[in-house]
């Protein structure tokens, strides 16, 4: 998992500015294949700002909130204080500090690439009840389109740490899942195109824990690039920017 303090107060307000949201569509099917009900307990390990958390409180289910960062977890505990069924939960991905067997599923939106993959693993079958599931989550730039091809070159050429959204964790890829899951995991996905303006394309990239930060050496110029790659596809002043929300769900080995 990232280091607590890698989102600091203007990055968390950024990212809570400027994240796409998670589809409803998406996420309802989810619950569906998952069983999902207001009864349920549910632990989003990772949770940020609450986009995803947000989610499955309006289904009605209890959600542990569990993120490390003290300035992600402050923006999802205002954002979500109007949830009776939200529990805020300063935890790690291998430290949930959650009591054994107490939840029915764990998930994980845009924050599994940064765990210790195994020692979630155990921390799961720790505090997940013996038939709970997992479910992991990624809200992404589709990989297939062209403007997604030019922005990522622009992350490499000024982002150090860029090493591609999400390392090896690609679409319909489970096998790289297999000392999570073994062979109990299901795939789905959904398509969508996301419209946003100039101010949101480029803010939407400075929400990446790689991006440079304002004030960094890289800053102005990365920004100017984005700009540039805007005006390149805009209609309108709008672009629709093809997204591509994927789950891996399943029970653990």
């Amino acid at each position: 998992m990232p280091d607590e303090k890698l989102f600091n107060v203007n990055k968390a307000k950024i990212y809570n500015a400027y994240r796409p949201p998670y589809p409803k569509e998406f996420i309802a099917l989810l619950c569906d294949k998952l069983s999902v009900t207001n009864k349920s307990i549910i632990a989003d390990v990772g949770s940020g700002t609450g986009m995803l958390t947000e989610r499955f409180l309006e289904t009605g289910a209890s959600v542990y909130g569990v993120e490390p960062n003290d300035e992600m977890r402050a923006v999802a505990e205002e954002n979500l204080a109007n949830f009776n069924n939200f529990t805020s939960v300063k935890g790690f991905d291998k430290d949930t500090t959650l009591p054994q067997n107490s939840v029915d599923f764990v998930v994980a939106g845009l924050a599994f690439h940064f765990f210790d993959r195994l020692a979630f693993a155990k921390e799961c079958k720790r505090i997940l009840h013996p038939d709970g599931k997992v479910c992991l989550i990624w809200n992404n730039r589709s990989y297939d389109s062209e403007i997604y091809k030019k922005s990522s070159a622009i992350c490499r050429k000024y982002c150090p740490t860029y090493k591609g959204m999400f390392g090896d964790i690609t679409y319909n890829t489970p096998e790289i899942f297999e000392d999570i899951f073994g062979k109990n995991c299901e795939y789905c996905e959904f398509k969508y195109d996301y419209p946003m303006n100039k101010d949101y394309f480029v803010n939407m990239f400075l929400t990446f824990s790689y991006t440079p930060n304002e004030g960094d050496e890289n800053y102005n110029a990365f920004v100017g690039e984005l700009e540039n790659l805007f005006d390149e596809y805009e209609n309108n002043d709008q672009i629709l920017f093809p997204f591509t929300t994927f789950a891996y769900c399943g029970s653990l080995m």
